[in-house]
């Protein structure tokens, strides 16, 4: 995250529930434009969104607040 973003500080949290887990990681960089986000040339996030729909789940890249970028992982 700090190449692309800049970021000088990355938090994650792993959420264990019945079922499934969800592993969200923020940094405080310069954010993802939505453009970046839905670009089909981005390998990495297509290729992170590919591995988690072959087990049943999801990826999901959003803004945070003011800065950065949120991940969220969402796992059966």
């Amino acid at each position: 995250m700090v190449r692309h973003a800049g970021a000088t500080q990355v938090a994650t949290a792993l959420t264990a529930e019945d079922d499934g887990v969800t592993l969200r990681v923020q940094d405080n960089g310069r954010g993802m434009t939505d453009a970046e986000r839905d670009n089909p040339a981005a390998l990495g996030l297509l290729g992170m969104r590919e591995r988690a729909a072959l087990v049943g789940g999801e990826v999901r890249f959003t803004r945070g607040p003011g800065h950065g970028t949120i991940v969220t992982v969402r796992l059966p």
